[in-house]
């Protein structure tokens, strides 16, 4: 199968014809992948510019246009990309695509080394659903703590059990006010996507839709934390279509900082609110 490539160029003087790259392309098929300079600074010393705001936030919406493309209006495909290509900005500039014959992932990791020069950073592990779980469990236990003292913080449960139609379910993390408010599932998609966390991915699924069936449970709200992949693939893409049509919320690590702080404002009950929060109305 044939791939393509191209090469998003920063241009802060077009007439003159130099330029930095800032990103790159590649994609087959409906497979879009993309990945920007992390060095910044480098491109904003290079075009004399105090402030490169604007190609920073180009950056963050194309990557989200490629990793988002299930739930986004502004999604990127082949035809945008070509479209961008003919009708390129005058700072921002694509190359003309180049094909390969290397799968679109390990296209994007070789462009990336030929013309992402990178200053060396520490090596990351990716993390795992333990980490992921840890990480939606500090930032509930802190905005709950925060907003309600020990009497919020108390509302945070962890491996809730929830009856569904069938049998109980157990979940990483919810909301209990005498009965669950929030159930919630963690999961990473940082590292190799393997068939056991595809099984989780379903199992959770189905867990959802069994305590839905229970009239018991017709309050309950779902949600999913998601450590999202460096690079786009298909199979989170199918996890976050999967998750959607359950009606769980979607919840990306941006976002889970305002999640927590909307949760404990919804649920914690007026008279466990902190002082602190008098003074704010």
């Amino acid at each position: 199968m044939t791939s393509f490539y191209s090469i998003i160029r920063f241009c802060p003087t077009p007439d003159s014809g130099e330029f930095l790259n800032a990103g790159v392309i590649a994609f087959e098929d409906d497979n879009i992948l993309c990945k920007f300079v992390e060095d910044w600074d480098r491109l904003r010393r290079f075009s004399g510019m105090e402030d490169i705001r604007f190609l920073i936030n180009f950056a963050k919406d194309f990557e989200r246009g490629c990793r988002d493309r299930l739930i986004s209006e502004d999604k990127i495909d082949q035809n945008k990309i070509k479209s961008l290509i003919e009708h390129s900005y005058h700072l921002i500039q694509f190359s003309q695509l180049k094909a390969s014959t290397l799968p679109a992932a390990q296209l994007l990791l070789h462009v990336a080394k030929k013309f992402l020069p990178e200053k060396k950073t520490p090596i990351r592990r990716p993390r795992n659903r333990a980490a992921a779980i840890k990480v939606a469990a500090s930032s509930l236990a802190a905005s709950f703590s925060y907003n309600g003292g020990l009497a919020g913080k108390k509302l945070l449960k962890s491996k809730e059990l929830i009856v569904g139609k069938s049998v109980p379910h157990q979940f990483d993390l919810a909301i209990v006010n005498g009965h669950p408010k929030v159930a919630i599932n963690a999961f990473s998609f940082e590292g190799q996507i393997n068939k056991r966390l595809n099984r989780e991915v379903g199992a959770a699924a189905f867990d959802i839709l069994d305590v839905k069936e229970n009239p018991k449970n017709t309050t309950v709200d779902f949600a999913i934390v998601m450590l999202q992949p460096s690079f786009s693939n298909r199979e989170y893409d199918k996890a976050v279509k999967i998750f959607s049509d359950t009606g769980a919320s979607i919840i990306i690590e941006s976002q889970i900082e305002s999640w927590a702080e909307s949760l404990a404002n919804k649920y914690i009950p007026p008279n466990d609110r902190n002082f602190h929060q008098m003074f704010d109305m």
